[in-house]
């Protein structure tokens, strides 16, 4: 009798990355080695689709082709350029670290070096060191614990510190040793990246497609399915929201201006501009809440839409109220009245894209 396959074979690294360079999808940060480049597209594709980024990427690179450039720019200009891609964090600390990279005097050719820049971990670490400079390191995300844990049929979760190590541990027992960058880490890294996003998905994978079918331990104990395991995560948290849009007459031109407020730097959508909101269930609740919370007395004078925003972690259900000021907002630069040309032009998040959208339409009959 045959012996009994072993799973996986040895040289699956070698299988993956001939599949790679015939059959991968020709992004713009692959068609370049520049650190700079590609450090920024791992940042944008963090938690973001490929499709959603490209358009990004390109304006991206237009507008900041160099880590000079970004570096030298205001960060409002940046946070502009990165609306709507959401986790504004990732622009902040794309922003600071380019300016860590200049002090530096250019972009750092070490893992510690990439390592050590703000918003930098050791999955992005190890993605530019591969990718840009074709060095031995793992760079071990979503995509490649799942590949992973499906290769190994590893039945541990994947979320725990311990199973990151053993698949990262495997990764990169197989990293090649190979100089060029079509055989190398480079091509290597990317190929365990591809596999996850086109063949390796996580709801009905394309086994039939995959260069590693005859070495998937997953595949030959009938298991991919149930694999990556991961525990349950958290409910999202629902959050009643109501918000105040605030209206007057700008003095001279008589156009409408809404009341904007800018959020704190830390914390959820930290530095953007918002119509300002309060947690609460009832126009009262409202009031007092922006009293209280504030010191911006408001009258509620009508309900106006609904909306809602999903994040990752809660979901807002926004009630949307037509308020009069009772006094001036607080004197603060965190406060401005703006118009709608004024309102295109600042940082607000797509969660208030609705409202936005309502008070550029011309025809709205409003109290002001």
């Amino acid at each position: 009798m045959p012996e009994e396959p072993l799973y996986p074979g040895k040289d699956w690294q070698d299988r993956l990355i001939g599949w790679y360079n015939q059959d991968h999808r020709d992004l713009p940060w692959r068609r370049t080695r520049d650190p700079y480049r590609i450090w920024v597209s791992e940042i944008m594709l963090q938690q973001t689709r490929v499709e959603a980024v490209i358009g990004y990427y390109r304006r991206f690179m237009e507008d900041f082709p160099d880590v000079e450039s970004l570096a030298e720019a205001p960060l409002d200009r940046v946070l502009k350029d990165w609306e709507g891609l959401g986790y504004y964090s990732r622009a902040r600390n794309l922003h600071k670290a380019a300016r860590q990279i200049v002090d530096m005097g250019g972009f750092p050719e070490t893992y510690e070096e990439i390592r050590s820049l703000s918003g930098i971990g050791d999955y992005t670490a190890g993605a530019v060191w591969s990718i840009a400079y074709n060095r031995p390191a793992a760079a071990v995300d979503g995509n490649v614990l799942r590949v992973i844990s499906r290769l190994y049929a590893y039945g541990e979760d994947i979320l725990e510190p311990t199973a990151r190590r053993q698949i990262t541990g495997w990764v990169t027992e197989h990293i090649p040793p190979g100089t060029s960058y079509e055989e190398g880490p480079c091509a290597y890294t990317q190929a365990l990246m591809e596999l996850g996003a086109m063949v390796c998905v996580p709801k009905n994978p394309r086994c039939e497609k995959c260069p590693l079918k005859g070495d998937c331990r997953a595949l030959a104990e009938g298991v991919v399915k149930t694999l990556p395991v991961r525990k349950k995560q958290k409910a999202q948290k629902m959050i009643s929201r109501y918000i105040a849009l605030i209206e007057r007459k700008q003095p001279g031109s008589g156009r409408r201006e809404t009341l904007m407020h800018r959020r704190d730097e830390k914390g959820l959508l930290g530095g953007l501009w918002e119509y300002p909101g309060v947690d609460a269930s009832s126009p009262e609740e409202m009031r007092q809440a922006f009293s209280k919370e504030w010191g911006l007395e408001i009258r509620p004078v009508g309900f106006l839409f609904e909306t809602e925003h999903v994040f990752t972690h809660r979901h807002w259900k926004m009630q949307v109220y037509e308020a009069l000021p009772e006094k001036e907002p607080p004197d603060s630069d965190r406060w401005c009245w703006a118009d709608v040309d004024r309102q295109a032009e600042m940082m607000i998040p797509t969660a208030f894209r609705k409202i936005q959208e309502y008070l550029a339409e011309p025809e709205q009959l409003r109290l002001v």
